[in-house]
């Protein structure tokens, strides 16, 4: 496993033995990061279910202000920790211990809301395929996106292609889903609030 483009490109990551966590395949982290674009330059992000951190650090790689990695076993932990040293990113990774879908790991600097400008959800499918886990991930993706995703940012959920729908999502979102083979990403995109939208007329203008 590799960071694939900006600062770090080319650099491997550590991995843990085992399949504890299931990293997002490299093609398929490509195509998100190219589709999200500049989105990624100067954002505060918030990597939840970090495994050894891929995600994130590529974010970092390619200019992302800050990342929060939530990741609750403790040896993928150790793997991340000692990836963010080998980057020496330590000023720019915070690195949390504890359940990613605890609402109390949100909260931005100082208990901000609408801080995270990209968050990245990555279950385990375990998760997602049992019911209750479903309803508490889909709980938290919806509570996710209204408090602490900024205007204009995006959540991508990763999941099997058959483990959501687009009614599992909340409402007021533009939603969409791209297939790779067995993997399904989910982008949630939070409209502008009419403070940071621009003023009518001035959108698109030479």
């Amino acid at each position: 496993m590799r960071i694939i483009s900006g600062e770090f490109g080319g650099r491997r990551l550590k991995s843990p033995k085992g399949e504890a966590t299931r990293p997002m395949l490299d093609r398929v982290r490509e195509a998100m990061f190219s589709s999200l674009g500049a989105l990624v330059d100067g954002a505060h992000v918030l990597d939840l279910f970090a495994g050894t951190g891929s995600l994130g650090l590529e974010a970092l790689s390619r200019g992302a202000a800050s990342v929060r990695f939530v990741e609750s076993d403790k040896r993928a932990r150790r793997v991340l920790l000692a990836n963010v040293a080998m980057l020496e990113v330590e000023d720019r990774a915070e690195v949390t211990a504890g359940d990613a879908l605890s609402a109390s790991l949100w909260a931005g600097p100082d208990g901000a809301s609408e801080w995270a400008r990209i968050i990245f959800a990555d279950p385990p499918y375990p998760l997602v395929h049992e019911r209750e886990g479903r309803r508490k991930m889909f709980a938290a993706v919806a509570e996710l996106a209204a408090d602490v995703l900024a205007p204009g940012g995006a959540l991508i959920l990763h999941t099997h292609p058959r483990d959501a729908e687009a009614k599992d999502f909340p409402e007021g979102f533009e939603l969409e889903r791209r297939e790779y083979g067995r993997t399904a990403l989910w982008y949630l995109l939070k409209p502008l609030s009419e403070v940071d939208a621009p003023p009518v007329g001035e959108a698109g203008t030479a």
